[in-house]
């Protein structure tokens, strides 16, 4: 009969895999309650999958590009969804912050400076 029992429940099992790409842009005119993912493609490669995540992330358009992995679990008779990859850029602190925190160092020396030395006499 052709293929064992387990190697064709493998090859269903893989047939059902999905991966689908999703991409998050911030708009700083919107508010934060606005922004969200957009789904941009699903697909049955995982290959495929990656390079058009890849180059979705690399035309600098959007700030996360994630892959998410959905198959079905014919075992447990349920559908599972993973997140397969994530492209994130990392966000720059902005000089307020490194600035406030800074002033709250040196703050924090200046008053222990003066707690030593007033305590001492």
């Amino acid at each position: 009969m052709g293929m064992p029992q387990s190697a064709a429940m493998h090859n269903s099992a893989k047939a059902n895999i999905e991966y689908t790409i999703y991409t998050f842009q911030k708009d700083a005119a919107k508010p934060k309650s606005a922004e969200s993912w957009q789904k941009q493609e699903t697909l049955s490669d995982m290959g495929q999958a990656i390079k058009k995540a890849e180059a979705l992330y690399g035309s600098g358009k959007y700030c996360k590009v994630e892959i998410k992995q959905k198959y079905t679990d014919p075992k447990n008779n349920r559908v599972i969804d993973t997140t397969l990859k994530t492209y994130a850029r990392k966000e720059k602190k902005s000089l307020s912050t490194a600035a406030l925190a800074a002033i709250a160092a040196f703050g924090g020396i200046v008053a222990f400076l003066l707690t030593y030395y007033l305590g001492r006499g």
